[in-house]
């Protein structure tokens, strides 16, 4: 098979790493292709997202009760109506919203919600790291809406998420597990 196009071949290298490491289990479902989590394909090796240490979990963990607990009865509604400046995630509730933020984002890049948002103003967009961030986003649904136009691919196109170039690291690592590559920093 020749693939053609830039995005084709991101999707065609995101389909070797897709393998080893985008279906967690903990992040939300394949249902909404256009936001950029890890994929439930079926028959997929099951990975983990990277290990998150303890005192990052903790801190976000506290976070986002603190937050669960000021949306108290709101939770189920669509994002854009419980929290101020959303704009990649609309349509998901606030609660998935709190879930992919918490268990999908901040562990693809082991940090901590503050590295993108100003725990005092969550709503904030002055750190050049939350404005990056949703470029990345961005990216990410780019190919994965690329992948679907690809008909080697049929009905199981692949979706590729934060971890696959960042595995843990804020930064994408440099190279593939075996090329040098691997966890990076």
């Amino acid at each position: 098979m020749r693939i053609r196009s830039n995005v084709a071949g991101l999707a065609a290298a995101a389909v070797f790493t897709m393998a080893a490491c985008a279906n967690s289990g903990a992040g939300p479902s394949a249902a909404n292709a256009t936001v950029p989590t890890p994929a439930g394909r079926a028959g997929a090796p099951q990975a983990q997202l990277p290990v998150m240490p303890d005192s990052i979990a903790t801190q976000n963990e506290r976070w986002v009760a603190e937050i669960t607990a000021s949306i108290a009865g709101r939770g189920n509604l669509p994002a854009e109506q419980v929290f101020k400046d959303i704009q990649l995630l609309k349509g998901q509730s606030a609660t998935r919203v709190l879930a992919i933020m918490n268990q999908d984002y901040s562990r693809a890049l082991g940090v901590s919600c503050a590295h993108c948002h100003n725990t005092t103003k969550w709503e904030a967009s002055d750190r050049e790291e939350k404005t990056e961030a949703r470029g990345m986003i961005r990216m990410v649904t780019m190919i994965n809406e690329g992948n679907r136009t690809i008909p080697e691919f049929g009905d199981s196109p692949p979706v590729i998420n934060c971890v696959v170039c960042h595995r843990g690291a804020r930064r994408p690592v440099p190279n593939l597990p075996g090329q040098g590559g691997g966890r990076g920093g």
